[in-house]
């Protein structure tokens, strides 16, 4: 319920603290005493729109803040485990600057609008004359009929739900696939043709780099031969001697010498290691030498395979890989739009057996809202006899409506209001009087299923007199026996049933007027239904009827 509330700089609001109880709640002013401001307030608390206009001429910004304590429901709960809000409370403030800022905060950390859009309907309702209209709506009548429905709908539409996005997926992968059809020759044509033209170019993974490192080498070629050549000549020369014959002479001699004088060995040694590592570098350059390529036509022939490579690679914006990858895929389309007549057969009946799963399931969810729908027409019969209307005939009418994810029903509240009457749509059969009483029916009879901790009624008693006035206080009295309910009134014969009366007034401070609200003590209470009833709190008279009215409400 919401515990407190504090408001501040809030249009003609300056600074407001109350504390609320359990109950019903009634709130009472002189007309134009601002009874809507506060309305207003707790509306933007609850996620509405911010109007930097309304905050408080000469201040910089504005603040409501409202806190609401438990025990909550299972999806407060649940909200609150998903978004790591702990704690017994909940604390909710929204804070407008005149700079255009608006920062939410819940339980002191900022969070998004959305976020707390996704709370509070959890937390709070308001309903007001503007909401009668949304009645006549036939959105808001399917959506009542489906919350009275209860888990059965709610579980059922979850089905029809997941089979209509799945009918779409099926529908638009059938589209798509006769769009493809449509076309198919002039796709495959152009789809061959490409697969021709690249088969044609015989690529290979890595061919671009080994055709690169072929051409660098044989171009190379020459160069490469004289250089091997030139080592070769420098260690085996010609018979004018080498240095391959003059290390071995070197070699003989110095082993000679280490015979007779050991001095020498390690020199004759190391001469013995050099002369036959020059052996075998001078016969691995000769064999390298003589292993070289050189051919021209060859060379030409890699040049020419590199320009087609890079032309291949020019005209599919791809590099060889790339372009193979591509190959791929055009052959993977070619191959589906070849039997395409086959996917297209299978497509067909994947798309029919979805939609069959949807209207079977929607044809179910229709079955549980015919069923619900009389439930719903005897329960708000009963409440509107209850609310001196004992002539009206309520009834739920379902007809065939465009296929949605909300199923293929629309849903008419059809009415009359008076004996001999045809049933009329809602709309053209109620006054605004029984329109709030259609209203707060509903909302009694759903109140249990909503499982929402607070209500507001924002005047919904307006144009109501007499025993139907007392009437919906009864019936208000009866909600908040199971919640906490407020009710905005001007009629006395309302307000008399509050369990706790709040008095709002507009008074005028160093030239400036303020709203304020204060709880009414039973004496309080007595004077303003007697200001109620006559226009004149002190009067005997209305004293005495306030006394009668509040003994018949059981509030004496």
């Amino acid at each position: 319920m919401l515990a407190e509330i504090y408001v501040e700089n809030f249009a003609l609001i300056e600074h407001l603290q109350i504390e609320f109880h359990e109950g019903l709640n009634i709130i009472t002013g002189q007309t134009g005493a601002g009874k809507s401001l506060l309305t207003d307030a707790v509306g933007l608390l609850l996620g509405g729109k911010s109007d930097k206009d309304l905050i408080r001429q000469g201040t910089g910004k504005a603040l409501v803040e409202g806190i609401f304590s438990g025990p909550f429901s299972a999806a407060v709960q649940e909200f609150c485990g998903e978004n790591g809000v702990t704690g017994d409370t909940i604390v909710i403030s929204r804070e407008m600057s005149s700079e255009g800022k608006n920062t939410v905060r819940l339980n002191g950390r900022r969070i998004t609008l959305s976020l707390l859009e996704e709370l509070t309907p959890l937390l709070m309702n308001i309903h007001s004359q503007t909401e009668h209209f949304s009645l006549f709506k036939e959105e808001a009548q399917l959506q009542l009929l489906d919350s009275f429905g209860g888990e059965p709908i709610v579980a059922q539409k979850e089905k029809v739900g997941e089979a209509f996005l799945f009918w779409q997926e099926q529908k638009s992968a059938l589209t798509e696939l006769k769009n493809k059809v449509s076309d198919r020759e002039r796709r495959l044509d152009y789809l061959c043709y490409q697969q021709k033209e690249i088969q044609g170019f015989h690529l290979m993974p890595g061919e671009e780099e080994t055709v690169r490192e072929a051409i660098a080498l044989l171009a190379s070629s020459v160069s490469r031969y004289e250089e091997a050549q030139l080592v070769y000549a420098s260690l085996r020369g010609d018979e004018n001697g080498s240095v391959i014959d003059g290390l071995y002479q070197a070699m003989n001699a110095a082993v000679r010498i280490a015979e007779k004088d050991p001095v020498l060995e390690k020199a004759a040694s190391t001469l013995q290691e050099l002369y036959y590592t020059v052996e075998d570098i001078t016969e691995e350059v000769l064999s390298y030498r003589d292993g070289i390529e050189i051919d021209p036509r060859r060379l030409e022939d890699l040049e020419n395979r590199l320009s087609e490579i890079r032309k291949a690679e020019k005209k599919y914006n791809r590099d060889v890989e790339g372009i193979l990858s591509y190959l791929q895929e055009i052959e993977a389309e070619i191959a589906a739009l070849t039997g395409a007549d086959v996917y297209m057969e299978h497509a067909e009946r994947e798309e029919a057996e979805a939609y069959q799963s949807f209207f079977s399931a929607a044809a179910e969810l229709t079955t549980l809202r015919e069923q619900t729908g009389k439930g719903l027409a005897d329960a708000i019969e009963k409440e509107l006899k209850e609310l001196m209307l004992p002539d009206a005939r309520f009834d739920v009418v379902l007809r065939d409506a465009p296929v949605s994810a909300q199923g293929k029903d629309s849903v008419t509240f059809m009415a009359t209001m008076n004996k001999g009457e045809d049933l009329r749509p809602l709309a053209k059969v109620a006054s605004g009087g029984e329109i709030s009483r259609v209203l707060l029916g509903a909302k009694i009879i759903l109140a249990d299923l909503d499982a929402i901790g607070t209500m507001i009624f924002d005047e919904i008693d307006s144009g109501l007199g007499g025993e139907t006035a007392a009437r919906v206080g009864e019936k208000l009295k009866l909600l908040g026996k199971g919640m906490q309910v407020f009710a905005v009134t001007h009629s006395p014969l309302v307000a008399v049933y509050a369990d706790h009366h709040y008095y709002i007034e507009k008074k005028e401070e160093n030239g400036r007027v303020s709203v304020h609200l204060k709880t009414l003590s039973n004496k309080d209470i007595r004077h303003e239904i007697a200001r109620m009833l006559s226009g004149d709190g002190n009067s005997a008279v209305s004293l005495n009827q306030a006394d009668a009215l509040l003994k018949a409400a059981g509030n004496d």
